[in-house]
């Protein structure tokens, strides 16, 4: 059953889905509704969902559900089987964080590990999907030793400061 086109109840209490855009507009989510050519259909995806208010709470909800697949969801096409595909989730992940619906790309999807230095703990990724993500500010470029390259250029302008 789809959750947005459950009927609004006066008994229950208000939450995410009564402000979605997508609510019992079943066009809005549907993947069939979108257009056939491949290069379009994400960025129509992306068009759907930007305006939506609602977008981090309907990402960080389909996060939990094991069967969101074939539909629209925060600008994300999740497309499948039975499973979510691993870049359709660490897209709704960037949503989740905070990235804009309509700044998603899918080079953004990349794996990413986080910052081991206690005071920094940002994402952080190899240096070529770095670079293919278009640097964005809120991923880092993987140093050394588990932390981000700017925490590693830190501990190592200390260690030499230490050595002088």
């Amino acid at each position: 059953m789809n959750p947005y086109l459950t009927p609004a109840l006066p008994e229950r209490q208000r939450d995410w889905r009564d402000d979605a855009r997508c609510r019992n507009r079943p066009e809005y989510w549907a993947l069939e509704s979108l257009p056939s050519n491949d290069d379009c259909r994400a960025e129509a995806a992306r068009a759907r969902c930007a305006p939506c208010l609602v977008s981090v709470e309907c990402a960080t909800w389909h996060l939990t559900q094991p069967n969101t697949v074939g539909m629209v969801v925060a600008g994300v096409m999740i497309e499948g089987l039975s499973t979510m595909p691993k870049q359709a989730r660490r897209q709704l992940e960037l949503v989740r964080d905070g990235v804009p619906v309509s700044e998603l790309r899918p080079e953004m999807a990349v794996a990413t590990s986080i910052c081991v230095n206690p005071t920094c703990g940002r994402k952080m990724t190899t240096r070529t999907a770095f670079r293919n993500a278009g640097r964005p500010k809120w991923l880092r470029q993987t140093g050394a030793h588990g932390m981000c390259m700017a925490c590693y250029q830190t501990s190592l302008n200390r260690a030499k400061k230490v050595a002088a």
